[in-house]
C-alpha cells in the first residue's frame, strides 16, 4: 500500500515529511555532537528516546499536514539524539581489533529490527478495522 493512499496526500507533499525527518536527523546529530564534545553523553539517549516516542505518538494522532511535518522533524531530531551517543559508545569501547565486527553486528540487529517492525505492521494492517483505508 502506498503511503499516499494511506494518508490521502499527494506524493509530492509526502516528500516534505521525508525532508523534515532528514533535516531533523542532521540537526539532532549535530546537536548531539556539540553537547558531547570530548566525551560520550549517554544521558542523551533516554531523552532522545522519550522525545522520539512522543513525536511518534503525535504523528499517529496528527490530522494536519504542517503539524505532521514539524513532528517528523522532531522525530528525526530525537532519533539522532538517541542513536548518536549509543553508536559513539559502541565505537569507543569496543576492542580496536574487533571494532568492525561490533559495528557490523549492531547494524545487523538494526536491520532485523526494521524487518520485524515491517512484518508487525503488515500483520496488524491485515486485521480488519486496524489497518488503514483500502
Amino acid at each position: 500500500m502506498c503511503s499516499s493512499d494511506l494518508l490521502g496526500e499527494d506524493p509530492r507533499r509526502l516528500q516534505g515529511l521525508l525532508a523534515a525527518m532528514a533535516v531533523g536527523v542532521a540537526a539532532g546529530s549535530w546537536i548531539a555532537g556539540r553537547w558531547s564534545i570530548g566525551t560520550i553523553e549517554l544521558g542523551l539517549a533516554p531523552l532522545g528516546s522519550l522525545g522520539w516516542f512522543l513525536a511518534s505518538l503525535g504523528l499517529a494522532a496528527s490530522s494536519s499536514y504542517w503539524i505532521s511535518v514539524v513532528l517528523a522533524g522532531m522525530s528525526g531530531l530525537c532519533a539522532a539524539g538517541f542513536v548518536v551517543p549509543l553508536d559513539a559508545f559502541l565505537q569507543k569501547y569496543s576492542p580496536a581489533e574487533e571494532r568492525g565486527s561490533f559495528v557490523a553486528t549492531a547494524n545487523v540487529f538494526t536491520a532485523l529490527g526494521m524487518l520485524g517492525a515491517s512484518a508487525a505492521y503488515w500483520l496488524l494492517a491485515s486485521i480488519p478495522g486496524v489497518g488503514g483505508p483500502r
